[in-house]
């Protein structure tokens, strides 16, 4: 795929979780209709061998889509097949999209997509970013000694504001529904920001119930489509 086209058909894989650029995310492929989508992403040029990754509802839209229309594309890295037909594949989260139009669903769903650009050039607002980034490690680190009485060491956190946010995106225990607005967001000072209050909801929820599974203590905020 050429990084320099704006949209692109991809296939699609509808998942119970929120996929983010940089994550190394695993999967299990034993459906047929997934087995064809890998048969075809494999047979794509090596630089265009990825589908698109897309956070399932809790509930169907208004236009019965069960799916958000922001997700990432996953670019298979490993595959080890068995002799069944199954597989496990290894994949890493590349770039985020935006679902315009479904233009097939047999065997497997295929969309065009438009690809979404990140703010990577801060400009003035990079000592902005670089405080957001060190409120959001130490907000984690405390949602980590909520989550665990033990001490956590968080000196694997990336120093990159972008990276970091998307880092956070994927750590956060938080229902899909919460944790995808931070995906949708094309800006790493917002993501940050979303991420500082996500964590903090959880941990006051967590230290006044902490005996409810998380994510099972409120309704979730309703989100753009």
């Amino acid at each position: 795929m050429d990084s320099a086209d704006t949209t692109a058909v991809i296939g699609l894989f509808p998942l119970d979780t929120v996929l983010v650029p940089g994550l190394v995310f695993p999967l299990h492929i034993f459906e047929p209709r997934y087995r064809k989508l890998l048969q075809d992403v494999l047979a794509a040029a090596e630089d265009a061998r990825e589908f698109g990754v897309v956070a399932v509802r809790p509930t169907d839209d208004a236009q019965g889509r069960p799916w958000f229309a922001v997700g990432t594309s996953a670019r298979v890295s490993e595959v080890d097949g068995y002799p069944d037909g199954r597989s496990d594949i290894t994949t890493v989260g590349q770039r985020r999209f935006e679902v315009i139009e479904v233009v097939d669903e047999d065997p497997y769903i295929r969309a065009r997509v438009q690809w979404l650009p990140d703010d990577t050039s801060q400009g003035e607002q990079q000592p902005e970013v670089r405080a957001a980034a060190l409120r959001a490690s130490a907000v984690f680190a405390s949602y980590r000694r909520v989550l665990s009485s033990e001490d956590t060491d968080l000196s694997d956190l990336p120093d990159d504001p972008q990276l970091l946010s998307y880092v956070l995106t994927a750590a956060i225990i938080a229902p899909v529904q919460a944790r995808q607005p931070l995906l949708q967001t094309g800006s790493t000072l917002e993501r940050l920001h979303l991420a500082c209050d996500l964590m903090m909801r959880e941990i006051a929820v967590m230290r006044v119930l902490p005996s409810l599974p998380l994510g099972a203590h409120r309704p979730a905020p309703s989100q753009r489509n």
